[in-house]
């Protein structure tokens, strides 16, 4: 998505859905190698793969630790992900404040903030219009790269 430019057309954007998409359903389907149930005694040290992490949860704890185990992953889930949108948008805010700065710098960019991105057309003037643009770009790429950081460790 950091590829994405004024000009990209819905096919880009469909595409990287799909591939995002995919993505994450793989990633939510992530192996866990748990013991063999007792049903198959025959071979104690042998591995199995459960697919999603509930189910490990649930494998993994005795009895009366599984609503805890449970509860304590989706809520980590949940939290994880409440906390990156919150990042996510304050890292696009100030980016587009910056690019606004560089390519429009007579646009006020609380303005532009208030808005939103679905009123460009109808609330910037026309002259303006392709420099707000470009700045929103701007932004929503950088912000998409910097959602990288913590994956790649810097």
């Amino acid at each position: 998505m950091s590829t994405f430019t004024i000009s990209s057309g819905a096919g880009a954007w469909i595409g990287f859905q799909v591939l995002t998409g995919s993505g994450r359903g793989m990633v939510m389907q992530i192996v866990f190698p748990l013991p063999i149930s007792p049903l198959f005694h025959s071979k104690p040290n042998c591995l199995t793969s459960k697919q999603q992490p509930i189910t490990a949860v649930q494998n993994s704890l005795p009895q009366p630790q599984i609503p805890v185990g449970t509860s304590l992953m989706t809520f980590s889930q949940y939290l994880g992900s409440a906390t990156l949108v919150a990042f996510g948008e304050t890292i696009f805010t100030n980016r587009l404040k910056a690019a606004l700065a560089l390519y429009a710098p007579s646009e006020n960019a609380d303005y532009i903030l208030d808005i939103g991105a679905t009123s460009l057309r109808q609330d910037v003037a026309a002259d303006m219009l392709q420099p707000v643009l470009r700045a929103y770009n701007k932004a929503l790429t950088e912000t998409y790269v910097s959602s990288l950081i913590p994956v790649l460790g810097r």
